[in-house]
């Protein structure tokens, strides 16, 4: 694994999970999602200058973490931790539960590490984007995170986030493929069609050990992180719980969600042979 490693997936995968399972400095660093991506997406032309302005960016990263200079990071309020959830629940009087921010933007200085420490960035959707010109970058490891895609779906409709209305604005800056993915007029089959679009971009660009499926994550974490070639001292969980079957998730929308990957996705059809059809003696995967 190469000092820098780029971390991408569907959002809602478990990505922001994983990269606060793998935050151990000072010999792993990890951002989760910097602003300064959202910025870069904003102000480049083209996926090339998008590419060669993040390039820049990490070279920066990596210097001023050298120097001692304290980091902006996406940080969990109640523990001084990373944020492995960004949409947290909450208990509400109304309906039972309100959607809240799992996180803070907080700047923390780390110890200082090795000139040669592992810095993981963590970024989603326009980072998919250009996947393809990540792993043409010697100097760079991607390593991609994919989950049930039913539950992934269920999760962004139990939400508002901006893919809770089928949108990716990040991402579209940077992708004419997904500026037309968005034009499709029904919620469903556009959420449907922007999950297919990652994970072929994804399963095109990256070989099987460069891909964590988030169901093996969660049966073993520190086989699913080995697999994948990720190295962690940390003393891991010997196994995590799934969120597959969230409570929060209208479940009765699963044989539809189904019908429409059936119909419109087969990149995710195919995927690992087939790892997430639905059969008749599956269920969706713990």
């Amino acid at each position: 694994m190469k000092k820098n490693v780029i971390l991408l997936g569907a959002p809602r995968s478990g990505t922001s999970l994983l990269t606060s399972l793998l935050h151990n400095p000072p010999d792993v660093i990890c951002l989760s999602e910097p602003r300064e991506i959202d910025v870069l997406t904003e102000r480049s032309n083209t996926p090339e200058e998008f590419v060669d302005e993040f390039v820049l960016f990490l070279e920066r990263i990596r210097d001023a973490i050298l120097c001692g200079t304290p980091i902006e990071n996406r940080i969990d309020p109640n523990t001084g931790a990373l944020a492995e959830n960004y949409a947290v629940r909450h208990k509400h009087s109304a309906d039972g539960w309100a959607i809240g921010s799992g996180f803070q933007w907080q700047t923390q200085a780390f110890p200082i590490p090795k000139p040669h420490f592992q810095l993981l960035v963590k970024r989603n959707a326009p980072l998919v984007a250009v996947i393809d010109r990540l792993v043409a970058c010697d100097h760079l490891s991607v390593i991609a995170m994919l989950r049930d895609p039913v539950s992934t779906i269920l999760s962004w409709r139990s939400l508002d986030l901006p893919i809770s209305e089928g949108r990716l604005y990040s991402a579209e800056r940077i992708s004419s493929e997904l500026r037309v993915l968005v034009n499709e007029a029904d919620l469903l089959v556009r959420q449907v069609k922007i999950l297919n679009w990652i994970f072929g971009r994804i399963v095109t660009h990256l070989s099987t050990r460069a891909i964590i499926c988030y169901e093996d994550l969660m049966t073993n974490p520190s086989n699913a992180i080995e697999a994948a070639g990720l190295h962690t001292s940390r003393q891991l969980p010997k196994q995590l719980e799934s969120r597959n079957f969230s409570v929060y998730y209208n479940h009765s929308e699963t044989k539809r969600v189904w019908r429409m990957i059936e119909r419109h996705a087969p990149h995710i059809l195919s995927f690992q042979n087939g790892r997430y059809a639905m059969t008749p003696d599956r269920q969706i995967s713990q």
